[in-house]
């Protein structure tokens, strides 16, 4: 019967089995593929937090690489990105370095929900340009401050999300084992819907 159901499927005991072996006991296989992010944060990018400027998204305005944008309306305002969206504010940068620190303090301003007190509009919340500037250059401020620190908080956080896409990985693997489990049980049995 385990021969009928190799021929019909094409899935070995062998298969399945080295699939589960890849997801549960040798997991540096299957997070392979995920490069670990690591964050070089040094004092000349630190110095020039001052050095920027935020503008309104225009589609028709070229943007260099050291940008990034902010989406300014919906309820994931202030959530920093690395493409443009319409609804998003472009944060221009001088440095690649530059770059990297005011972005992942956007991303801190974002996850610690601070901006949710700025958010105006009854219908689709946004957040003023103006409002926004003015929080990210104190937050950088007192980045300046305490670099030692910030530099701590953002490695432990693209660590976080590191992990984050390793389970994410974990549980799509998980899922196919599970479909091909399914799938070799209902072929042994030889059932059918008539």
């Amino acid at each position: 019967m385990w021969a009928e159901a190799q021929q019909l499927q094409g899935f070995s005991r062998h298969k399945v089995s080295r699939l589960s072996q890849t997801i549960y006991s040798n997991s540096s296989l299957a997070f392979a593929a995920i490069p670990r992010p690591m964050v070089c944060l040094t004092k000349t990018s630190v110095m020039q937090t001052n050095q920027y400027s935020i503008q309104t998204y225009n589609p028709n305005n070229k943007y260099s690489a050291n940008d990034f944008y902010v989406q300014c309306k919906g309820l994931h305002s202030g959530r920093p990105m690395d493409n443009p969206i319409p609804n998003s504010f472009v944060v221009i940068c001088r440095s690649q370095g530059q770059r990297t620190l005011l972005f992942h303090l956007a991303d801190i301003l974002y996850l610690s929900k601070q901006l949710r007190s700025q958010l105006l509009g009854s219908v689709i919340p946004f957040i003023r340009i103006r409002d926004y500037a003015v929080i990210l250059h104190e937050l950088s401020l007192a980045a300046t401050y305490n670099m030692d620190y910030y530099a701590k908080t953002v490695q432990q956080l693209q660590d976080l999300k590191y992990l984050n896409q390793c389970l994410e990985l974990k549980l799509q693997r998980t899922n196919e084992l599970k479909d091909s489990l399914v799938n070799l049980f209902i072929q042994t049995s030889k059932f059918r819907i008539v």
